[in-house]
């Protein structure tokens, strides 16, 4: 059984964040359209992040 949430409800709720998640996805984003796919070295220079 699911639970129906309200409005109120919804905005009271907590937001958390998941930096891995984030950089896990923009790196899944950055190799779909990546039709040779990337070494580590590009991705980083890519995204300017450490992978």
């Amino acid at each position: 059984m699911t639970k129906q949430f309200d409005k109120e409800e919804l905005g009271k709720r907590k937001t958390y964040s998941a930096p891995a998640l984030e950089k896990g996805m923009d790196i899944m984003e950055l190799l779909a359209v990546e039709a040779e796919g990337l070494n580590i070295g590009e991705i980083t220079k890519k995204l300017n992040k450490s992978v």
